[in-house]
């Protein structure tokens, strides 16, 4: 810790490793985004959470003020 830089926990991955977890985590992203356009989506439980939504103004489930 000699440059001052917090590392504590912190493993190197391999290269495979890496491209393991891309592809994992862009079949989970695109299987989301199936679910979502197939309108598997369920409105949000707080008015708040919509607030801050970034498209809740095209959103029909949506709470609107």
């Amino acid at each position: 810790q000699k440059s001052g830089a917090y590392t504590k926990g912190v493993t190197q991955a391999s290269a495979a490793e890496i491209d393991d977890l891309l592809q994992t985590m862009q079949s989970v992203i695109c299987s989301v985004a199936e679910r979502i356009l197939s309108g598997e989506a369920e409105k949000t439980p707080s008015e708040k959470a919509c607030a801050f939504c970034p498209v809740r103004a095209d959103c029909n489930r949506a709470y609107h003020r």
